[in-house]
C-alpha cells in the first residue's frame, strides 16, 4: 500500500507531533498494526508531511485570517449584532498592528545621529571647493555646486558650431 495512503499515517503523524521519536515511535506504530516493513517509509512520510505543515505561507494565512474576520463582521453589522461586530473589529485592529512594523523600532536617536554623519560627510566635500564664503550656510555650497554641475552638464550636451557645419 501507498504511505500517503496509509490509514495509519494520520494517527503516526499525531504521534510525532506528541513527542514520540526513535524506538517510542516505532513501537506505537506497531501498536497500529503497520507491518515493519512498512513503518520506515511511514515514519518518513509523516516527517515530510509535517515539515509540509510547518511551511505555509505566513502571507497567505495572514490574508485568510483578515478575509475572514471581515466577513464575521460584515455578517453581524447586517443582523445587528454590535458585540460581534466589535468584537471582530477588534480584532482586525489587534491583527493590523502585530503585523506592521512599529514605530518604536526606528530609534530616533539613530537617525538624527545618522543624519549628522551625513551632513558632516557633505560639509567634508563642498567646502574644499571653496565655492561660497566659509561662513555661508551649506545649503548655499550645495546650490552653487549643483548649479556649476547643471552648467557643465549643458555646455558637454551642446554641439560645437564647427561639428553641424561638417555634417551638412
Amino acid at each position: 500500500m501507498a504511505t500517503s495512503e496509509h490509514p495509519q499515517l494520520n494517527r503516526l503523524i499525531l504521534l510525532m507531533v506528541s513527542g514520540l521519536t526513535g524506538p517510542e515511535l516505532t513501537a506505537a506504530a506497531s501498536r497500529l498494526e503497520i507491518p515493519e516493513s512498512e513503518i520506515g517509509e511511514l515514519i518518513d512520510e509523516a516527517r515530510q508531511r509535517i515539515r509540509l505543515a510547518a511551511s505555509f505561507d505566513h502571507h497567505h494565512e495572514l490574508g485568510v485570517a483578515y478575509t475572514r474576520l471581515n466577513d464575521l463582521y460584515i455578517r453581524a453589522i447586517k443582523v445587528a449584532d454590535l458585540k460581534t461586530a466589535l468584537t471582530a473589529q477588534r480584532d482586525l485592529n489587534r491583527l493590523s498592528e502585530s503585523h506592521t512594523p512599529s514605530s518604536s523600532a526606528i530609534d530616533p536617536l539613530a537617525v538624527e545621529v545618522d543624519a549628522r554623519e551625513e551632513v558632516e560627510a557633505i560639509r567634508l566635500h563642498l567646502l574644499p571647493l571653496q565655492l561660497a564664503s566659509p561662513s555661508a550656510p551649506l545649503r548655499e555650497h550645495a546650490r552653487i555646486a549643483a548649479e556649476r554641475i547643471r552648467q557643465q552638464s549643458d555646455a558637454s550636451c551642446q554641439v560645437p558650431a564647427s561639428a553641424s557645419t561638417l555634417s551638412e
